[in-house]
């Protein structure tokens, strides 16, 4: 590695020349990164590559995150954007260079909510009513014995309800990040009055 300085010399009796060269030799360097795992609604990060053993290394990136300290194998980055942001660790030593990638995928936090049901009296079937996902997909879910009509809509059909507690629970799925919601329809049985006649009395005022 280094310098190697070589000599050409030409003789011719009591003459000679000579001339030198030298043929400079860089060590090869590698690079790597680690992986990150998808994250959910965070948009800040730590950067760690190799620390090379000669030459110099840097972050960079296409996007438009901070890299906190670009020359540091472990830097922090912030104003990361949702989906993919991807950072590149190029370690090089003279005339020799080498790179390599790490992608951070961030996913955007999503919510859950539910519109109340009133209690309802002999009625067995009900309009389930879920917020709209602005990021992922939505899902209605029971652990009891009542159909969801359509369970991938935020406002969904039930039947078969049960006497007395019926729950169901809305999850809001985008990659990494959920959130779910729950809403009780609570049904209560119908019941009946009756009465016995009594005929006219007469003079009579108790009964």
């Amino acid at each position: 590695d280094g310098n190697n300085l070589f000599t050409w010399t030409v003789t011719n009796g009591t003459c000679s020349a000579n001339a030198n060269v030298t043929v400079h030799v860089d060590h090869t360097v590698t690079a790597s990164t680690t992986p990150i795992p998808a994250q959910c609604g965070v948009y800040t990060a730590t950067l760690t590559g190799n620390t090379p053993s000669f030459g110099t290394g840097a972050w960079t990136t296409l996007g438009t995150a901070t890299i906190t300290t670009p020359s540091s194998p472990n830097s922090g980055v912030s104003g990361l954007s949702d989906g993919d942001n991807t950072f590149t660790w190029t370690v090089t030593n003279g005339t020799c260079s080498a790179n390599a990638n790490v992608t951070i995928h961030v996913d955007h936090a999503v919510t859950a909510s539910t519109t109340t049901i009133p209690a309802q009296c002999g009625i067995y079937t009900a309009t389930l009513t879920g917020n709209t996902p602005s990021y992922g997909t939505g899902a209605w879910t029971t652990l009891g014995t009542a159909t969801i009509t359509t369970p991938s809509a935020p406002n969904s059909g039930v039947s078969g309800l049960s006497d007395g507690n019926n729950l169901f629970t809305w999850t809001v799925t985008n990659g990494t990040c959920s959130a779910n919601a729950n809403v009780t329809v609570h049904v209560d049985h119908t019941v009946t009055a009756s009465t016995t006649p009594i005929p006219a009395q007469c003079s009579i005022y108790t009964a």
